[in-house]
């Protein structure tokens, strides 16, 4: 949040177990002593995105990262942008209705 998140959430699995069609152990291929890791920021807009990755990308301790180091495997993750949509969420077959009675109403 440094350079201008608004949030920045990082969670480290510890009930996802494989499926019998797809999950996160194996979409990462996870190994047995690896852990799967979900994270993701908040910006006010894409734009807004746009601007702190390039912020991020000119830090010099950024600039010293060597992708050799890192605890992760690039390769195997899975970068992408998301836009909350609350009509979306609120009619979406697979969306409960426990959660689609918290969304905000849609205004008049």
């Amino acid at each position: 949040m440094q350079h201008g998140a608004l949030e920045v959430h990082e969670c480290a699995a510890d009930d996802v177990k494989p499926g019998k069609l797809t999950s996160f152990p194996q979409a990462v291929k996870l190994k047995p002593d690896e852990l799967v890791v979900f994270s993701w920021i908040v910006f006010k807009s894409r734009r807004h995105r746009d601007a702190v990755n390039k912020k991020v990308m000119a830090d010099p301790l950024m600039v010293q990262v060597d992708a050799k180091s890192m605890p992760f495997h690039r390769q195997r993750m899975f970068p992408g942008g998301l836009q909350t949509d609350r009509q979306t969420l609120r009619t979406a077959p697979l969306c409960p209705q426990s959660f689609r009675q918290h969304l905000p109403r849609k205004p008049q």
